[in-house]
């Protein structure tokens, strides 16, 4: 008996590609953060990277060192609502 296509990707195809896909993404989702502060912190004079360099042209480090903090928060929390339900999601077993 033929297996229809559907079958296949959920219990063949996604198995075997899933887990690299999603910490790809992850890792993704972590860059996209750290290039988006990159470019304000070079080009704007709003947003977090923009304050970042203003503080560190004004040697406030203790303001630099809470918007690090801030980054990796908004990061971990990206991580925490999004991308891990997703993952428990998407990589449960398949009954």
């Amino acid at each position: 008996m033929a297996k229809s296509r559907w079958w296949t990707v959920r219990r063949v195809i996604w198995p075997a590609v899933g887990p690299p896909v999603l910490a790809a993404v992850t890792v993704a989702v972590g860059q996209s953060v750290r290039l988006t502060v990159m470019s304000e912190l070079l080009s704007t004079t709003t947003g977090p990277g923009a304050e970042v360099q203003q503080d560190r042209t004004n040697l406030e480090t203790a303001d630099v060192f809470a918007l690090s903090v801030l980054m990796v928060v908004m990061t971990m929390a990206l991580e925490l609502c999004l991308l891990a339900p997703a993952r428990r999601r998407l990589l449960r077993p398949s009954v």
